[in-house]
């Protein structure tokens, strides 16, 4: 069953990376990589930090959304591989630029999900 889970979120997870490529495509800037990167990290604290703690959908169902949705949704060798395209073709600042927007970007939506998180969570607890 965790193999089926795995390949069913996996798949979800793929595809839309996929859509969110074609949605940003763009010639310069690779923004939709950078937004999968950055949803990505936003939402596996949400996943991993409120879904496991506030709502009772087994750990199973949770693993899977992490692990493959969010897996397969976000990617670093894309992120790489985009990074050196840019420096590569001489894009020197562009490409510095995508390396620390993603980076910093990154950690910035992490500390936003966890803060929004934990704000939920104490309230819940709050009223009840």
């Amino acid at each position: 069953m965790s193999y089926l889970l795995m390949f069913l979120f996996g798949s979800l997870g793929g595809m839309s990376r996929y859509g969110i490529g074609l949605l940003f495509q763009s010639d310069g800037f690779p923004y939709g990589t950078l937004i999968v990167n950055l949803l990505g990290c936003f939402v596996l604290v949400i996943v991993n930090e409120y879904m496991s703690i506030a709502t009772k959908i087994p750990k199973m169902i949770i693993m899977a959304i992490g692990t493959g949705f969010i897996g397969a949704f976000t990617t670093f060798s894309a992120f790489s591989i985009d990074f050196v395209r840019l420096f590569k073709a001489g894009e020197i600042v562009l490409a510095l630029s995508y390396f620390s927007v993603s980076l910093i970007g990154s950690f910035l939506m992490i500390q936003l999900a966890y803060y929004l998180v934990h704000k939920l969570l104490n309230k819940r607890r709050a009223k009840g």
